[in-house]
C-alpha cells in the first residue's frame, strides 16, 4: 500500500509540472521502506561537516532525484515531517553563478500533517524529488529547513527551466504566501516560502503584536461600551 501511494504520488508530481515549466511547490516523497545499504554509508564517510544532519542527493534517473539524511550526532533527532514529505525546496545556480530557489515550500493547512520523526544516531532516511527537464544546464542541490536549522545537499548537474526561477503572481496567491503576507508582509512572505528560518521569527513577531493590537482595540471598545451602558 505504501509504495502505491508512493508511486502515485510522484506520478501525479511530475504530471503536475509537465503541465507547466514554472516554479511550483515541493513534492519530495519519504521513503518508507528504505533501509540503508553499504554503499550510502560508504558515501556519507566522504562528507565533511560537522553539522548534526548530513545531506547526500543523487540522480536516480532522468525525473528522479534521491536525497539521502543522515543523523550525524550522538543522539537521537527528531525530524519534522508534513505528511510524506520532510521540509525540503530545490534550488539551482542561476546564469550568474548564484544559487536560488525553483522551488518553493507549501504548508499544509491540515494540524494532522505535522509530526516529528525520531531518527537514531547513524540512522539514514531517504526521500525522492523531482529531476527537472530544461534547457537550462546547471547545478542544483537541496534545502533542508529542521528545528529553525538550514542543511544543504552535495551540488549535483541538472536541467531546469530559466523560467523556474521567476516567482509568479500565481505564487503570490498562494494560502502559504497569503497567509505571511496578510501579517508580515511581501519580503517576509518570500523569504518564508523559501524555507528562511529568521523569517519564520519576523512572522512570528508580527503576528503577535497584530494579536496585541487586536486584543487592546477589543478591550477599548467593550470599556467604551460600558461606559455608555451606565
Amino acid at each position: 500500500m505504501k509504495n502505491l501511494i508512493f508511486i502515485l504520488a510522484m506520478l501525479f508530481s511530475l504530471l503536475s509540472y509537465s503541465q507547466s515549466h514554472e516554479m511550483i511547490s515541493n513534492n519530495n516523497i519519504v521513503d518508507e521502506n528504505f533501509v540503508s545499504d553499504y554503499r550510502i554509508i560508504n558515501v556519507f564517510k566522504d562528507i565533511p561537516g560537522k553539522e548534526d544532519l548530513l545531506l547526500y542527493v543523487e540522480k536516480t534517473n532522468d525525473t528522479i532525484f534521491s536525497i539521502y539524511v543522515l543523523n550525524n550526532s550522538t543522539d537521537s533527532i527528531a525530524i519534522f515531517r508534513q505528511d510524506w514529505k520532510l521540509q525540503l525546496i530545490q534550488e539551482a545556480k542561476d546564469q550568474s553563478g548564484t544559487c536560488k530557489p525553483i522551488e518553493f515550500w507549501q504548508s499544509s493547512t491540515c494540524g494532522n500533517s505535522y509530526y516529528l520523526q525520531n531518527i537514531k544516531s547513524s540512522e539514514i532516511i531517504k526521500t525522492n524529488s523531482k529531476a527537472y527537464q530544461g534547457n537550462f544546464q546547471t547545478d542544483v542541490r537541496f534545502k533542508l529547513k529542521n528545528n529553525g536549522k538550514i542543511y544543504y545537499s552535495n551540488s549535483i548537474q541538472g536541467n531546469i527551466d530559466l523560467s523556474q526561477f521567476k516567482l509568479s503572481e500565481t505564487i503570490k496567491q498562494n494560502r502559504s504566501y497569503t497567509f505571511v503576507k496578510r501579517f508580515a508582509g511581501d519580503k517576509i512572505a518570500e523569504r518564508a516560502i523559501f524555507l528562511d528560518p529568521k523569517a519564520d521569527e519576523e512572522f512570528s513577531a508580527a503576528y503577535k503584536k497584530h494579536m496585541e493590537a487586536l486584543k487592546s482595540k477589543i478591550k477599548k471598545r467593550n470599556e467604551q461600551s460600558s461606559t455608555v451602558k451606565e
